[in-house]
């Protein structure tokens, strides 16, 4: 019979070699080995330890020759401070790992033996790093953790036209061929602007690489609530615009209602709202009703609607479409800061989440808002109620005047405010309540570019960032405004 090799495998593309394995066996019962010497080429229980181990999944022992434990292993971990959509992660330079909005953890699909976790791509508005991020695994690993926060803008306040020409619905490049009507909410995925085109009732796309302007959802003049896909669907002067990385939430006033356009489709649903039907009734989806709703924001799970005609701040839960009122009291209009119901707004216009907190725009108190999501605690952080004069006065907290303040951003320090009626763009420092004009001249409007107050605006309504710069839904020059 011919002898057998010992240095053929039992099975190909493993390392169970049958004669090192009865070695293994009675090395282990006989003479155990010490883990410490499996390296040691001189050692004894050399090749033992090494098989041993790597029937285990541990390559450790494995030195330089360069093979790989029998079994890979589960790369995963936590993320914190994530507010938004577009982090996307890296095992090994591969792999690559797109976190949903708000994610909590991630956890990669190819298990691997060494792995080297790294921050791809940061959401626009975020710098997210990892820690314990890099190591041999000779186990399941879950200690990797993703830290994310809010990077601080740098503007200063130089404004320039880059979209509209003048009143229409026309598709086209930048200021030469495309125009809007009115156009109100804008939000930016880093690489386009979404507008809500109000008085066209539709909603338009800007390539900001291009100025390329087209319109994905309903039609030019043409109202409605059809739910349909693209240019098929209907809007009844759509208002503010909340993106999830996927999907595209609006609020469509004068229909009371609460759409979602996937972008990937076009399909225009409506997750919440009766059509027609004012109120601020709380139920599931279209049982709910809502009055003139304007303010949209996020958290991952939750949607935050500023319910204007109704005085009140709501909560969609976005896995089942249930609608309550979270703050304020429907028909009650008033200041009270306090908690929960018992708080009073005079017709809030926005909303924006920072993690912790939701920052509210009360337009007809010109003043801004905060509440504690955790205890719905709300106080007011600047302008004083029912007070818009002097006009455009900047100061700290309570000194400061605002009129009819629309919408607002944050970042990791301040708070962006388009002051509607002052045609301003205002800045508010977030730890000191600090406001100071940045763009624009408080109660004069225009459409000159410039830098600073030499600028003007003619109500504008929505902003918006990439990043690093502001757009400006420039609401009756029908434009779009970039200031840096």
């Amino acid at each position: 019979m011919k002898a057998a090799d010992p240095t053929r495998p039992l099975v190909s593309g493993n390392f169970i070699f049958l004669p090192l394995f009865i070695v293994c066996v009675l090395n282990i019962f006989c003479s155990p080995s010490k883990l410490s010497n499996i390296c040691d080429l001189n050692s004894k229980s050399y090749f033992t330890t090494v098989l041993f181990k790597s029937v285990l999944g541990d390559g450790s022992g494995l030195c330089g020759f360069g093979l790989q434990p029998l079994f890979p292993f589960k790369i995963s971990g936590t993320i914190s401070g994530l507010i938004s959509n577009g982090l996307v992660l890296q095992n090994n330079g591969a792999d690559d790992q797109t976190i949903g909005y708000a994610g909590t953890a991630f956890s990669f699909p190819t298990k691997t033996s060494s792995y080297n976790v790294t921050v791809k791509s940061s959401p626009i508005l975020a710098n997210c790093t990892a820690t314990n991020g890099t190591g041999t695994a000779t186990a399941d690993v879950s200690n990797i953790t993703i830290s994310c926060t809010l990077k601080t803008l740098n503007i200063a306040g130089n404004v320039t036209t880059i979209a509209g020409s003048g009143v229409g619905s026309a598709d086209g490049i930048g200021t030469t061929s495309a125009t809007f009507n009115t156009q109100q909410g804008i939000v930016c995925d880093g690489t386009n602007l979404f507008i809500a085109d109000n008085n066209n009732h539709t909603i338009r796309k800007m390539v900001l690489a291009t100025g390329q302007v087209t319109t994905i959802a309903g039609s030019a003049g043409l109202t409605g609530s059809n739910d349909a896909i693209g240019s098929a669907a209907r809007f009844n002067f759509p208002q503010t615009l909340f993106l999830d990385g996927t999907n595209l939430y609006i609020t469509d006033v004068i229909n009371n209602t609460i759409r979602k356009m996937v972008l990937a489709s076009g399909q225009v649903t409506t997750i919440a709202g009766s059509v027609g039907v004012p109120g601020n009734i709380d139920g599931i989806g279209t049982a709910a009703t809502f009055n003139n709703p304007l303010g949209l924001s996020g958290d991952g799970t939750n949607l935050y609607v500023a319910n204007f005609v109704s005085h009140t701040i709501r909560k969609i839960v976005i896995s089942n479409n249930a609608v309550t009122t979270i703050s304020g009291s429907s028909g009650v209009s008033g200041s009270l800061d306090a908690t929960g119901l018992t708080a009073t707004f005079a017709q809030p216009t926005s909303t924006v989440y920072d993690g912790s907190n939701l920052y509210i725009a009360d337009f007809s108190n010109h003043i801004f808002r905060k509440m504690v999501l955790s205890s719905v605690s709300v106080t007011t952080i600047a302008g004083l109620a029912l007070t818009n004069t002097p006009i455009g006065q900047d100061g700290t907290g309570s000194a400061a005047r605002f009129n009819n303040a629309q919408d607002m951003i944050i970042d990791g320090t301040n708070m962006y405010i388009v002051d509607r009626a002052n045609h301003s763009i205002r800045k508010m420092v977030l730890a000191t309540g600090v406001v100071t004009t940045i763009a624009g001249l408080s109660g004069t409007p225009g459409t000159a570019d410039g830098s600073g107050t030499t600028a003007r605006f003619n109500n504008p309504q929505g902003v918006t960032t990439d990043g690093t710069s502001l757009y400006i839904s420039d609401s009756l020059n029908h434009r779009i405004r970039k200031i840096q």
